[in-house]
């Protein structure tokens, strides 16, 4: 994830210039080690208190409403996630999807059937 991670921020800075800042949740002890090598003056690493690669659903929703709520009150411009998509015990591929602003394509049909077909 890490690796992905990095070309993920070369990406956006390349799309959005060099002054972006990136605020970034890790999620697991691995990733926080690896992540807070990177904080500086355009990335800040924050620990999301309670959530852990095994939190059940009540802590992610508080989270994510933690999250909703920092994009509304204008902190956030977008939050995006990042994880290894399981396709297999030997095959797992990096994936990163936009949560927020809401994007076109979670509001069609398809999108909408492929969130279901998630959850």
């Amino acid at each position: 994830i890490f690796k992905g991670l990095l070309i993920q921020m070369q990406e956006m800075r390349r799309r959005y210039g060099p002054d972006i800042v990136f605020e970034v949740y890790p999620v697991g002890n691995k990733m926080t080690k690896a992540v807070s090598k990177l904080a500086g003056h355009d990335i800040t690493v924050t620990r999301p208190e309670g959530i852990t690669a095994k939190s059940d659903a009540d802590a992610v929703k508080r989270f994510a409403a933690r999250l909703q709520s920092d994009f509304v009150g204008g902190h956030l411009d977008a939050v995006e996630i990042m994880y290894m998509k399981f396709h297999s015990v030997s095959r797992q591929k990096f994936a990163t999807e936009q949560l927020l602003p809401l994007t076109p394509e979670a509001l069609t049909a398809d999108g909408v059937g492929e969130l279901c077909r998630r959850a």
